[in-house]
């Protein structure tokens, strides 16, 4: 095993519970198969006993659209459909309505009627025996629907459903029919009504324009809103115009008032030629100005009149920007005026517009009125126009595509489907069946059971010995000590971990004395104690078995050896305890047998003879007691005390938790030092929990290389 390689436990932990449900299914598969075969059975009977059904299709089309004369959702039972939804609910009334109660009963009356079928006169509710046999199946991504009868007739079945289709398509076209007919007559009531209203709207403008003298105000009126939407226009303008000039006046005289008037005059000077020209005569005096400073002083005559002359054109330019600006105040003043003019004739215009908008308010109230009638009217008169109720009787979004087929073959009930269906759910019933079985099973069975609900450590099971290897032994010593006989058997290395497990648990002495009791009788105990001390012995070690079961003693028959002269012998003081052990035909293994049957067995294991006998035992590794079972007699407990270590023998499957639980308290009474417990006679090919390792373990040591001293036999 790679130890750098990191381990999940909760993965191990997973794996182990599938595992564990795995071997409970191995261990319970008869009850799963015998559910399953007499499920199946029971369904194959029924079926063969079953009423067989034919099944027939008639195969409409029902259309979401159709022609529709009036042209109007709200008048016509043909609606079309608009979205997925809208067809979604349509398609699923339709289904409804096929196997509505009246569509129904109007099936009956025509298979009465015209076929002379009365086998829906019987029922209780015909209704409700006909749906039982249908069902309407939509063929995905048309629109077609088959109408499906299953009938133990097949002709009637196919009948039926020719039947109920033609009742559908019947009751379809009648509910639209009635409804266009009903509209039909809604139309003429408002076609008559609107006429009427449409009249006494006219009457009603005439008489209040000869009232009120209103004859071309109509003209008017649309003058004068011409009028004042063109001054809107042109206020609109001069507002627009006198902020542009003012918005330029004030920032000529911002830059007017400067220190700095050249760039300004610059400015200016793009549209005034005076100021060019003022401008240009300004530059050609500085030029000559600079030309004299580099001959003659600043109070040389020539300097001085230069100077003059250039203050002199300074000065015109100043007047010159000023009078510009002036010209800009003048526009500006000239702007505002324009503007007032304008302001003061739209608001005499408004002032007259509304005095004719007040007369004219009840006037177009009754206009409006009128027209709307009128509009109604026009909508009415046009849908009167396009009614062709003889086109409308031709019409009907339903027709029949294929009718229904006779059928030969029965649909239900079906042999094959029906044992499938068995086999699935008599394997899901038997799986459940055995899980409950497993669950009410309170058997110990697997390591969990000794340690979790007995509270000791399991120290290994001893698996049952197959009766063919029993048969193949030559004699019944052979079958007795089977692992003697059979040293490379399954049996043999379980009680060789089992024997491992011991030296672990048991302190170092020179001679570890082992106590092997059960819960019940008849669990193996003396068959257990009897192997695991051939297996210690055949390791090259000296044990000594003693029966200390003086009530039903058998060790002495497992052995084959006499048993006038045993344990009960020494312990009475009648014969010493060297002359009541007797060799065994293993190797290393003596045994000392129970002896003649002892008047009071507890008072005589429990004297303290057995443990000054025990003290003086010499030139043995083992010494291994086989006693009385401890639910049963109180000998075990009394002996408990006396050694290192007690097996508690549990019979699988067999033996309850509460009997191992019962044992495991009173020697935990006593202060027994209980090594563990040893699961015995399990059969390990159906018990499961990881105990087929033993069965597929394998012997792969030599004989040699496990009993080295016993080379020569």
């Amino acid at each position: 095993m790679d130890m750098g390689t990191p381990t999940d436990p909760s993965g191990d932990r997973t794996d182990s519970v599938v595992i564990q449900y795995w071997h409970i299914l191995r261990k319970r598969k008869d009850v799963v198969g015998v559910f399953t075969f007499l499920l199946m059975l029971t369904v194959a009977i029924a079926t063969k006993l079953s009423t067989p059904y034919y099944a027939s299709s008639a195969t409409i089309e029902i259309s979401p659209k159709t022609a529709n004369v009036f042209d109007m959702d709200e008048v016509s039972e043909f609606v079309t459909a608009t979205s997925t939804a809208d067809l979604r609910n349509y398609y699923a009334t339709q289904y409804k309505i096929m196997e509505s109660r009246s569509v129904l009963l109007r099936t009956m009356d025509m298979l009465r009627d015209e076929h002379a079928v009365t086998d829906f006169d019987e029922e209780e509710d015909p209704v409700k025996f006909f749906r039982r046999h249908l069902s309407i199946d939509p063929i995905t991504e048309t629109h077609l629907v088959k109408i499906t009868v299953e009938y133990p007739d097949p002709d009637k079945a196919a009948l039926f459903a020719d039947t109920l289709a033609e009742a559908y398509m019947d009751s379809n076209f009648d509910r639209a029919l009635q409804a266009n007919k009903d509209a039909l007559a809604w139309l003429q009531d408002q076609r008559a009504t609107l006429r009427d209203e449409v009249y006494r709207a006219d009457v009603k403008i005439h008489e209040y324009r000869a009232e009120h003298d209103l004859v071309g105000i109509t003209e008017a009126y649309n003058g004068s809103v011409h009028r004042l939407k063109s001054l809107q226009e042109a206020w609109g303008e001069a507002a627009t115009e006198r902020t542009r000039v003012q918005a330029r006046y004030a920032e000529l005289s911002r830059l007017a008032g400067d220190a700095n008037w050249a760039p300004l005059a610059q400015h200016l000077a793009v549209k005034d030629p005076v100021l060019r020209e003022l401008l240009a005569t300004h530059d050609k005096l500085q030029q000559e100005r600079s030309r004299l400073a580099v001959t003659y002083l600043a109070r040389a005559p020539q300097m001085v009149e230069v100077e003059t002359e250039i203050s002199s054109v300074e000065a015109q330019i100043k007047q010159q920007v000023s009078e510009v600006v002036a010209g800009e105040r003048a526009s500006l003043e000239l702007a505002r005026t324009q503007e007032a003019a304008l302001a003061s004739d739209l608001v005499d215009v408004k002032t007259e517009v509304e005095a004719l908008d007040k007369e004219l308010i009840d006037l177009k109230l009754l206009e409006s009125e009128s027209a709307r009638s009128g509009q109604f009217f026009e909508s009415i008169d046009r849908r009167m126009a396009e009614v062709d109720l003889s086109q409308l009787m031709r019409n009907n979004n339903i027709r029949m595509i294929d009718a229904a087929v006779v059928k030969e073959d029965p649909v239900r009930p079906d042999l094959v489907v029906n044992l499938v269906m068995a086999l699935v759910l008599g394997l899901f019933g038997g799986t459940l069946m055995a899980f409950g079985v497993e669950y009410l099973d309170v058997s110990v069975k697997s390591r969990e059971d000794i340690e979790n609900f007995v509270g000791v450590p399991m120290l290994g099971v001893v698996p049952r010995v197959d009766p063919l290897d029993l048969k193949a032994l030559a004699n019944e010593i052979d079958r007795n000590i089977f692992v003697h006989a059979r040293p490379r058997s399954t049996v043999a290395e379980c009680l060789r971990s089992i024997r491992t497990n011991v030296l672990f648990r048991t302190p170092q002495k020179a001679v570890r004395t082992l106590l092997i009791t059960s819960a019940a009788p008849k669990e193996g105990k003396s068959f257990t104690s009897s192997n695991l001390s051939a297996i210690i012995a055949m390791t090259n070690s000296r044990v000594l078995l003693i029966d200390a079961d003086l009530r039903r003693p058998s060790l002495h028959k497992l052995f084959g050896l006499p048993n006038e002269l045993g344990l009960s012998s020494a312990l009475v003081g009648d014969t010493p305890f060297d002359q009541i052990i007797q060799r065994s035909h293993v190797p290393g293994l003596d045994i000392v047998v129970a002896g003649p049957p002892s008047p009071n067995p507890g008072e005589t294991l429990g004297s303290g003879a057995l443990e000054r006998t025990l003290a003086k035992v010499k030139g043995y590794d083992f010494i291994i007691v086989d006693s009385p079972p401890v639910n049963v007699v109180a000998d075990p407990l009394v002996l408990a005390a006396k050694v290192d270590g007690v097996l508690l023998v549990v019979e699988g499957n067999q033996t309850s938790r509460r009997m191992v639980r019962m044992a495991s308290a009173r020697l935990a009474e006593v202060n027994a030092p209980v090594l563990g417990a040893i699961v015995n006679k399990l059969d390990v090919r159906s018990a499961g929990y990881g105990y087929n390792y033993y069965d597929t373990y394998g012997y792969y040591y030599t004989e040699n290389e496990q009993f080295p001293d016993q080379k020569t036999g």
